[in-house]
């Protein structure tokens, strides 16, 4: 298995390939914070408009039950009022203002049930504040670690540039001059052994 090695042979290789490395995992670091405080403010914001919705239906829905409850003692007070003003008593009547207290008790009984939960809902509002404000607080923190990664960044791909320039001028195009004359001379070489050849009768 063959294992890259880094490039010790030359220091302005190594500065060039150096500088890419650091720009490269910078630049990774920076978009894999940038997509975990994606996630946070998503999540803080599905959470805040799910209890929202919450909070609505179950204070509608309470409402409905005192409505209901107030109804049925309504209308129970009322059969009451209509047996008292009878001379002789009416069980059907009394049957059936029983029948609305009880309703009543029931509907009530339920508004509190709901009035739990909506209690409950307040805590979990007050939890999902929280994470909001300790969102914020880390999205603050992250501006300036972006501001610095995107700096590192930038220190790279100088530093990188800074490597392959100097690389190109001090280095490289010596090997050219090198490999060029390498190669005048080969071709030169046949020529030479060539002429005194073709210059004998």
């Amino acid at each position: 298995m063959y294992v890259p090695q880094l490039p010790t042979d030359n220091l302005y290789k190594f500065q060039a390939l150096g500088g890419i490395a650091l720009a490269i995992a910078t630049m990774w670091l920076a978009s894999d914070q940038l997509a975990k405080l994606d996630t946070k403010v998503e999540q803080t914001e599905m959470s805040a408009a799910e209890i929202r919705v919450k909070y609505e239906i179950l204070s509608r829905l309470r409402s409905r039950y005192a409505e209901l409850a107030d109804s049925s003692v309504s209308e129970a007070n009322q059969l009451v009022q209509r047996l008292e003003r009878s001379k002789a008593p009416d069980l059907a009547l009394l049957k059936i203002a029983r029948r609305k207290v009880e309703e009543g008790r029931a509907f009530a009984s339920e508004g509190e049930k709901v009035l739990g939960e909506i209690s409950e809902l307040q805590m979990d509002a007050e939890k999902a504040k929280i994470r909001g404000e300790h969102a914020e607080r880390w999205a603050q923190g992250f501006r300036v670690d972006f501001f610095s990664l995107a700096f590192l960044s930038f220190v790279g791909l100088t530093y990188a540039m800074s490597g392959f320039v100097r690389w190109q001028r001090r280095v490289q195009n010596y090997q050219d001059l090198i490999v060029k004359a390498q190669a005048e001379q080969m071709t030169a070489r046949p020529a030479a052994i060539a002429g005194p050849e073709e210059s004998t009768p």
